[in-house]
């Protein structure tokens, strides 16, 4: 979900640290495992999150409930 979430350099950086494509609709879809964890992002209080990310943490990662 962090990855999601960033842009520009920390992106790649991530990106080429867990050696996923660059198309992160591909990397969706190539996924054929499912995880189980229990993890957490934590803002700090009243950061502004973007609409489109909240919307995909939620649709793809069931992340917020």
């Amino acid at each position: 979900m962090a990855y999601e979430g960033a842009r520009h350099q920390t992106a790649d950086q991530m990106r080429a640290v867990l050696h996923l494509p660059s198309d992160s609709a591909a990397w969706r879809i190539e996924v054929s495992t499912e995880l189980n964890t229990a993890n957490a992002l934590w803002a700090q209080k009243g950061f502004p999150f973007k609409e489109d990310y909240i919307k995909l943490v939620k649709d793809i990662y069931s992340a917020i409930k």
